[in-house]
């Protein structure tokens, strides 16, 4: 190192006493003098009383001592630092250190003494900012001139202190765009990190790395190259061939990864999508090399880049089970659980739920700080989590209970929240239950039995229905931070509904479609965007949420009319229906049944979508697809029917086990419909006409 007292050990280190008496001395020059020559040495905790009593005098002279004075003083007392801590000091005296820096006047920063005297600033843990600014003012104006890897430091303490100067990082940008070839891979890194740590976005900067890297990325480390995609990942930059460049140097690179940087590097490129299948396995390999490094927040990341790299916890990758990753990232997730948001808390429960990864002591965990910390989750937290609870067959009635209270935080959620809340409160309940038009009629109780529960299960029912269905009822609120904390998606669309936010968005190459209902104003000459609050809280919804919703409902037996309209006039809307999967057909011909609810522009539209769907339906959701359109009143006779009994005649050998003796009935159901539909309509149609068809005669065969 270059400060020679850091290579001394303390046992050797001189008895250095001043000249003069401190506390006699009046003249600041020679105080200064004394500091600098002393103070350096002191160095053991038997110090701290003369170093105070150096501080004290300080202050003292402090209004009669010169700039040049002030300047020794600080970096003197900035030398008592050690060689494994050298972002603090061994002595510290807050007011001091403080009245020294408002002291001294910007004009003593020089090219010599600036990155000193932040340095100082950073160990003596000052907070005055003005100063810092100022300074950097003019190595922005040109007023100091630095050398490269001084404007590098720069920008480095600017962002270990969290101090924004868009002047001097501009100014970086520019030097960076003039003179990239003399800065070196690490200078170029640690502006990369600097910038992404302040979420400081340079346009400058992204044009010359999407110049210049081209030519020169092969040749950075992978600290650095891994940093540069953290930078494109955080802002959402949309530049694909520098990504896929970044994905395939990543390659070469893996096993030289060390620290936490393997598992930074999975979340990057996981959440970009920019490297292939071998390099995703390499880095799951080298999991294990960093999992004890790891903070919370990164060990949270991680877990979420790998269910979206749909890591599965039955497959092995090189004799490391998904299983096992799982448990070892939420082992050392425990560790820090409580200092994650809640949002990020959610996030982690929800991505292992999706990836059928059962972890009953993390659950225990977030069950016993949502119940310690209740006001720091949100209605929408806790229905994410009880939801998510509820995937692995994880009881939480406490947080059932805690949800119930928060009646007056509804209207608050987001539209994916209220489709969520059905089945939230299906999962934690311990008897069964059904609500018909928001009261509730009970065989043995709703929720836990208790007449009060009861209350409030049909209240906030009532309110999720209402808030749903209504028109006008629910608006999407007009600051869109209201939702930052708890869902980003729906924070990002409600920002594009400022024109200028969408438009340096555009710019960017970063686009976010504004959400259902949101319509442009054809009036407006600019490109606002009016939204209409007469709109129903059901029309912002995805497929997916909506199918949530309507599962809920039947698992739940919540019978609201209004409520189940609202969802047959969405489904019936545009192609929507046209878009739903085998599997989400008959989960919605299934639900309809189980409530009851008949309509038929519904059925109709179902029927079209059976039609369609029928010829690649999976053999477990055929029962559940003949007894859902049975019940919503399809005819027997009709293509959608007959293309789904043919499907299920030529592979009824593939229906499941469990599902035998249902189908059986439901066959015998189909014969005897079919029977009646003939019957009734051969007094008034020729014979002909009234043919039995040849699917339901196969059928008839088969069973």
């Amino acid at each position: 190192p270059r400060n020679a007292l850091l290579r001394t050990p303390l046992s050797k280190f001189p008895e250095v006493e001043p000249l003069v008496d401190i506390s006699l001395c009046t003249d600041p020059a020679v105080l200064a003098d004394v500091v600098c020559e002393v103070v350096p040495w002191k160095r053991r905790w038997e110090h701290h009383a003369w170093l105070h009593l150096v501080c004290k005098r300080a202050q003292y002279l402090l209004p009669d001592t010169s700039p040049r004075d002030v300047v020794r003083v600080i970096l003197a007392f900035g030398e008592l630092y050690t060689k494994r801590k050298t972002h603090t000091l061994l002595f510290h005296d807050y007011e001091t250190y403080t009245q020294l820096f408002q002291a001294l006047p910007v004009g003593a920063a020089t090219a010599k003494t600036l990155l000193p005297l932040l340095r100082a600033y950073r160990r003596m843990g000052v907070a005055h900012e003005a100063f810092v600014r100022a300074a950097c003012d003019q190595v922005a104006a040109g007023t100091i001139e630095l050398e490269i890897d001084q404007l590098t430091e720069l920008v480095k303490l600017l962002a270990d202190e969290r101090i924004m100067s868009p002047r001097l990082f501009e100014f970086a940008a520019e030097v960076l765009d003039l003179k990239f070839a003399y800065f070196s891979e690490d200078n170029v890194g640690d502006i990369t990190r600097a910038f992404c740590a302040l979420r400081y976005r340079s346009q400058l900067f992204f044009s010359t790395l999407k110049r210049e890297l081209p030519f020169r990325l092969h040749e950075y480390a992978w600290w650095n190259l891994i940093d540069i995609a953290d930078l494109y990942l955080t802002f959402q930059v949309d530049d694909r061939d520098m990504v896929q460049r970044i994905g395939n140097e990543a390659f070469k690179l893996v096993f030289s990864m060390k620290y936490q940087y393997p598992a930074k590097a999975l979340k990057v490129l996981a959440f970009l999508e920019a490297a292939d299948k071998r390099t995703f396995r390499l880095l799951i390999r080298n999991q294990l090399r960093c999992i004890k490094s790891l903070d919370p927040v990164l060990t949270a990341d991680t877990i979420m880049a790998c269910v979206a790299l749909q890591v599965d916890p039955d497959t092995v990758y090189h004799r490391l089970a998904g299983g096992t990753l799982y448990h070892m990232f939420t082992v050392n997730l425990l560790k820090g659980l409580g200092s994650l948001s809640a949002k990020k808390t959610c996030d982690v429960v929800a991505a292992l739920a999706s990836a059928g990864q059962i972890e009953h002591d993390l659950m225990h965990a977030v069950a016993g700080i949502v119940v310690a910390r209740p006001y720091k989750f949100h209605a929408e937290h806790l229905i994410s989590l009880l939801r998510d609870f509820a995937t692995c067959r994880h009881k939480a009635t406490d947080l059932r209970a805690l949800l119930l209270d928060r009646h007056d935080q509804l209207p608050e959620c987001t539209p994916s929240a209220l489709c969520s809340l059905p089945d939230a409160l299906f999962g934690h309940q311990t008897r069964s239950f059904s609500v018909a038009g928001g009261d509730s009629t009970t065989s043995g109780g709703l929720g836990h039995g208790s007449e009060n529960s009861h209350r409030d299960d049909a209240e906030i029912l009532a309110e999720a229905s209402r808030l749903l269905c209504a028109p006008g009822a629910y608006r999407l609120p007009l600051d869109p931070r209201a939702l930052r904390s708890k869902d980003d998606f729906w924070w990002q669309q409600l920002r594009q509904r400022h024109f200028r936010l969408r438009r340096r968005a555009a710019a960017a190459g970063v686009a976010v479609e504004p959400p259902v209902g949101i319509t442009r104003d054809p009036l407006d000459i600019g490109d606002s965007i009016s939204s209409s609050g007469s709109s129903a809280a059901l029309a912002h919804v995805s497929r997916q949420e909506c199918l949530q919703l309507v599962d809920g409902c039947a698992r739940l037996r919540w019978y609201d009319e209004p409520l189940l309209h609202g969802i047959a006039s969405w489904l019936c809307e545009g192609r929507r229906h046209a878009e739903l999967t085998p599997g989400e057909v008959a989960c919605f011909l299934e639900a309809f049944c189980i409530l009851g609810y008949v309509q038929p522009l519904l059925r109709v539209s179902l029927e079209h979508a059976l039609l369609r769907v029928a010829p690649t339906m999976d053999p477990m959701h055929w029962t559940r697809a003949l007894r859902g359109a049975l019940e919503v009143g399809m005819c027997v006779r009709s293509a959608a029917m007959r293309a789904l009994v043919q499907r299920c005649t030529s592979g009824l050998a593939f229906v499941p086990p469990e599902d035998r003796d249902a189908f059986n009935v439901v066959a015998a159901s189909i014969l005897q419909a079919s029977a009646r539909e003939i019957l009734s309509t051969s007094s008034v149609h020729k014979p002909s006409w009234t043919r039995l068809p040849i699917e339901i005669q196969m059928l008839r065969r088969a069973v």
